[in-house]
């Protein structure tokens, strides 16, 4: 268990959990010392040494592409032995960034995210969506509806978890059927 990316990705779920896969990759990644195919072998490896867990969560409202609940990644008991046990020997840089990351990690959500209801005449309401990161605007969608009600429905089911709301509206939009 020697190999420097896999004790890396196991120090780092050490400092997250219930992330996802493309989350894990995208971390693993974004850290500059890993590329994709050494992130996935790195998380391959710890799966087969049982280290680490992939499974679905009860509470799980985030869908994946099939409509099934996403799996998360967690570190096993033994998996947060070995990472205390080996994260010394990582090279200083890495040690740092993993320092860095556990104090400030959030999993990658949509950080704001809007919906306003206005009237547009006295029979139709209009609901406009927003999700952003940052500055960044990631979706927007304005909506004309026949009532308030509905949309003070859709309001709060974006409120609650606008990112399984995306997906959704995203699968819907790019499904051929």
């Amino acid at each position: 268990m020697q190999d420097q990316n896999t004790i890396f990705c196991l120090a780092l779920l050490q400092r997250v959990h219930h992330v996802r896969e493309d989350e894990l990759v995208k971390l693993l990644t974004d850290s500059l010392y890993l590329d994709f195919f050494q992130a996935k072998q790195a998380i391959a490896r710890l799966l087969d040494r049982g280290l680490l867990t992939l499974s679905e969560r009860k509470d799980e409202s985030e869908l994946d592409s099939s409509g099934k609940r996403v799996l998360r990644y967690n570190l096993k008991p033994e998996g947060a032995a070995v990472a205390d046990l080996l994260f010394p020997e990582l090279p200083e840089n890495m040690q740092a960034y993993l320092e860095r990351l556990g104090s400030s990690f959030k999993r990658e959500r949509m950080s704001a995210s809007k919906a306003e209801i206005s009237e547009i005449d006295g029979q139709k309401v209009k609901l406009k969506l927003s999700a952003s990161e940052g500055r960044e605007l990631l979706f927007q969608l304005e909506l004309q509806l026949p009532t308030r009600e509905l949309a003070e429905k859709i309001k709060a089911d974006w409120a609650r978890d606008p990112a399984a709301l995306y997906q959704s509206i995203i699968l819907s939009l790019c499904d051929p059927n």
